[in-house]
């Protein structure tokens, strides 16, 4: 009888070990089954997908992450190359894609620059930028889809003269490749050159202006000087004036704005009166002289007391508040500037 036990035991045993074997192998080849037809995972971003196509919902398990080589180059005409594999989405992100998709459809460059939004934010805390991932979203949709609407225009692609878009972004950092890449326009290189796009850094460390150009060596930035400091902030709020910026900018009307920089923390920094004020006054002359009809502008850590007095003094009467999106490092403010918000 304890011979017939002992064998049934072993018998259950080693069923027990085929089936985990069968488990395991199955397990293995779970990432190998993930492709841009699956229906369990949301799909990969590619150059070829023109808008954010995928049946995950919001029960639906986050994507893994596979490295998976694409099958041609993630770039478009117009749009600088950054990264050579696909970011993959979470069903949450999928969401809040949707969320902020302009109607009408994405561009071409649209689905790129999620997918590159999606490597920025899906690395190591160490290298994450400090805009969290609805943040960047929010600007990044902004600009693409404005740039989309200045090429649509009639005096764009029937006029004799050259159409532009133009992105300016305050500060330099582990986001900047998804700024150049937002502003972009795919039919650039076939319109005959009229319709360009134009993105500008300015930073005033000269470490971080090393650090992004070799990264990113075709980007447009420059070294800038503040005189102003957080300490003595009221003097510039009760006598502000227009900083000094390169020559061949000065002039510029830029659709989009976004001030990240430079740093407000300490009282020794700059703090972002200058960028926020010359921002301001760009967006007026360029709206008063009819040369754009709206300008969009961010601005980052709304949540500390010196950008709270910049909303309050500079933007808010002069604009429509679009509202806020809060991070994990502050809270993003966005304004809609036209020539009927402007206070006279």
């Amino acid at each position: 009888m304890k011979g017939i036990h002992a064998n049934n035991a072993i018998k259950a045993v080693v069923i027990l070990v085929v089936f985990l074997a069968f488990f395991l192998f199955r397990s293995q080849r779970l990432p190998d089954a993930v492709s841009t037809n699956s229906t369990e995972y949301p799909a990969p971003i590619t150059s070829a997908v023109n808008s954010v196509a995928t049946t995950a919902t919001e029960d639906t398990k986050p994507a893994p992450v596979v490295e998976q080589k694409a099958a041609v180059p993630l770039h478009t005409a117009g749009c600088p190359l950054v990264y050579n594999e696909p970011g993959h989405f979470t069903a949450s992100q999928i969401g809040r894609v949707r969320a902020v998709e302009p109607q009408g459809g994405s561009s071409r460059c649209q689905a790129e620059l999620i997918s590159y939004l999606i490597r920025t934010v899906n690395v190591a805390p160490e290298e994450q930028p400090q805009l969290a991932f609805d943040q960047m979203l929010w600007i990044g949709v902004t600009v693409s889809t404005s740039a989309m609407m200045v090429s649509s225009l009639p005096s764009c692609s029937e006029g004799d003269g050259v159409c532009a878009h133009n992105f300016l972004v305050w500060g330099m950092g582990r986001d900047s490749h998804v700024w150049m890449n937002a502003n972009c326009l795919p039919d650039a290189a076939t319109a005959g050159g009229k319709i360009r796009t134009r993105t500008v850094f300015l930073e005033n460390s000269e470490t971080w202006v090393k650090m992004v150009r070799e990264k990113l060596p075709t980007m447009e930035g420059y070294l800038v000087e503040y005189h102003a400091r957080l300490s003595e902030a009221y003097k510039f709020f009760d006598n502000p004036y227009v900083m000094e910026v390169p020559a061949n900018m000065k002039n510029t009307c830029f659709n989009v704005v976004l001030v990240d920089g430079p740093p407000g923390f300490l009282n020794e920094h700059p703090g972002r009166m200058e960028a926020s004020y010359w921002s301001l006054s760009m967006a007026k002359r360029c709206l008063m002289e009819k040369k754009l009809d709206v300008v969009h502008i961010f601005l980052h850590d709304v949540q500390r007391p010196l950008e709270s007095a910049i909303m309050a003094k500079f933007f808010s009467p002069n604009s429509q508040f679009l509202g806020f999106i809060a991070g994990f490092y502050g809270e993003l403010a966005g304004f809609r500037l036209t020539r009927s918000t402007l206070q006279a």
